[in-house]
């Protein structure tokens, strides 16, 4: 069930905070396309879309220090209370959590531009899926904190073991192929940033969620999940 920020009236704060809101959604959708994009452009080995990602990577960059200043100017001026507090720590922190998806997602569409296809022994379903459940799990993870949804927000923790799964049999297969001496080690190292980028991506997102349901509940979430 859903819940609720008690800002004070319908005044100057309750405007800022539904600016802020709106600034953290904004850079949510973002993200999310770099994710979708660097995800793309390493499947289907897109050199074009690679490069737009990364020329995209400054603008993520620039909403996160438009989103820090706006929290810091709300923190200063308006001296909120209790979940409003908590709502401005969390959009704060979340701002660094969604740059650092940018980050990882550039760092996908650089390595995608080094490796010339993706090997038939590493199914493409495999990290194509692991794409899908983390622009689910990023969209999922802000939409909560924005509607103050913590058992959406809790959801988003669980789901994490799906990615962790996808991220171990991929890991694996890399390190197989190259033990057996069937993947060179350049393209092996690529891979294996390609897949830990996923996963960090992923630990990203649960942070976003952990974020929100905090700003809720005013509590951490029930379970700490034990990063890799």
């Amino acid at each position: 069930m859903q819940g609720h920020y008690m800002e004070r009236g319908q005044g100057r704060l309750a405007q800022d905070l539904q600016q802020l809101r709106l600034m953290i959604e904004e850079m949510g959708s973002r993200a999310i396309r770099q994710v979708s994009d660097a995800s793309t452009a390493l499947l289907q080995h897109d050199n074009g879309l690679a490069e737009e990602v990364l020329r995209r990577d400054v603008q993520l960059d620039a909403l996160e220090r438009d989103v820090d200043a706006a929290c810091i100017r709300l923190l200063a001026l308006q001296q909120p209370l209790a979940a409003d507090l908590r709502l401005i720590v969390a959009v704060l922190k979340t701002s660094h959590d969604l740059e650092r998806i940018g980050d990882y997602a550039a760092n996908i569409a650089k390595r995608s531009r080094a490796l010339r296809r993706i090997p038939d022994w590493l199914h493409r379903a495999t990290l194509g899926e692991m794409a899908w459940l983390l622009q689910r799990n990023i969209k999922e993870a802000v939409r909560s904190l924005v509607e103050a949804d913590a058992a959406g927000a809790w959801a988003v923790c669980q789901s994490d073991d799906d990615v962790d799964a996808l991220y171990d049999l991929a890991s694996q297969a890399v390190l197989e192929q190259m033990s057996a001496g069937r993947c060179e080690p350049d393209t092996g190292t690529h891979l294996m940033y390609v897949i830990k980028g996923l996963e960090r991506i992923g630990d990203h997102a649960v942070n976003v969620a952990e974020m929100a349901y905090y700003a809720v509940r005013g509590a951490s979430a029930p379970v700490q999940r034990p990063r890799r």
